[in-house]
């Protein structure tokens, strides 16, 4: 079982956009495909999921958790 303090949060580069992965050098075009990263092996996609902006917060849509 993964924990939250095991994900990476992403930081939002402005120029040119792209998300960045600053514990893995990796960087993300804003539709998730991979720019760059330093793995010997190559790198998914990130996931495509449901957000929203609301009050200046993002908010992300996840499933809830099966019994």
């Amino acid at each position: 079982t993964r924990r939250s303090s095991d994900l990476c949060r992403l930081a939002l580069a402005a120029r040119p956009a792209r998300l960045v992965c600053p514990c893995h050098g990796a960087t993300f075009a804003l539709d998730g495909a991979v720019i760059s990263h330093k793995f010997p092996i190559p790198l998914p996609a990130l996931p495509h999921i449901e957000v929203r902006e609301a009050n200046g917060a993002v908010q992300v849509y996840a499933p809830r958790p099966g019994p």
